[in-house]
């Protein structure tokens, strides 16, 4: 079976270039990001940049104003809290919905995602960290069939980038032990612990 290739728009490209820069501490709290100085090291006009900005916007990393321009967003720890919390809530009910109950298909695809998880983590590749997290717990959520709550959770994923964003450089990030704590969740929805 042949796969399909996504293509990407040039202002996707710098998105999540600039995304992955953010994420890893390339580009840091608080820093500016120039439209000219990124329109020059990609070779393009400032209208993918601009494109590029408004995404980022979206998903909550940078911020505009008219005065400074672009600049990498600043998260607070009660703001990760917060988008923890909710999130943490939805997946609860989730299991809740299911009784803890799921299907054998879901738990090998969650255990694949920690063996990839494992990998990642050894390699400390953030991006990569966060997108196995966020397919990870999007299994936990899909299981219940609800296409509302589903469509709530989904609401949160930029949430998950920046919980990791504002963690992982901390003493409070559990870096080291990401697929082990996703391994437990497996345990328990294995026995179907609620």
């Amino acid at each position: 079976m042949e796969t399909k290739r996504v293509y990407k728009t040039i202002w996707e490209e710098v998105a999540i270039d600039l995304k992955n820069r953010i994420l890893t501490g390339d580009i840091k709290q608080g820093e500016r990001i120039k439209e000219t100085e990124i329109a020059e090291q990609f070779g393009i006009s400032r209208g993918p940049i601009r494109e590029a900005f408004r995404q980022l916007e979206k998903e909550g990393l940078i911020e505009y104003s008219s005065r400074k321009g672009c600049t990498v967003k600043t998260i607070s720890a009660k703001d990760a809290s917060e988008y923890y919390l909710l999130r943490a809530n939805l997946e609860n009910f989730a299991v809740r919905m299911v009784r803890g109950k799921f299907s054998e298909d879901t738990i090998l695809r969650m255990k694949d995602i920690v063996k990839e998880m494992e990998q990642y983590q050894s390699a400390e590749s953030l991006p990569q960290i966060i997108d196995s997290d966020q397919r990870f717990h999007e299994n936990i959520v899909k299981e219940c069939g609800m296409e509302k709550l589903v469509e709530m959770w989904s609401t949160l994923d930029n949430a998950n980038a920046i919980i990791f964003y504002a963690l992982y450089h901390t003493r409070y990030s559990p870096n080291g032990l990401f697929s082990h704590n996703h391994d437990l969740i497996i345990n328990a929805l294995e026995t179907a612990d609620v």
